[in-house]
């Protein structure tokens, strides 16, 4: 059998490792290189920025897709099978493409 420990003693080791694990970097820190890496990864950000995305899907056009996929195809990475997409209820189909569109991209 193994060790046991108590509440207590695992307490401890957990507020131990965090300790450790969370600590300011010490001095004296590079405040140049700190602003470098900044301004070189908001730059990075802002040439990367999706500045145009697709039209969303609307929900007659998920209906669509879904009910006119063969029930048979594998399913995608996602691991849901077509069967199972053309049970969901009805809202679920159309509040999804609202739930895409209210996420910031």
């Amino acid at each position: 059998m193994g060790h046991q420990y108590s509440t207590e003693d695992k307490v401890n080791l957990f507020a131990d490792y965090l300790e450790s694990s969370f600590q300011e970097n010490p001095k004296p820190y590079d405040d140049d290189f700190i602003e470098h890496m900044e301004a070189k990864v908001e730059n990075f950000m802002h040439r990367n920025a999706r500045r145009h995305t697709a039209p969303l899907t609307s929900p007659q056009e998920m209906m669509d897709i879904i009910l006119n996929s063969p029930n048979k195809k594998a399913p995608g990475k996602d691991g849901i099978k077509n069967i199972a997409l053309k049970s969901l209820p009805l809202n679920a189909i159309t509040s999804t493409p609202r739930k895409f569109s209210s996420r910031s991209l």
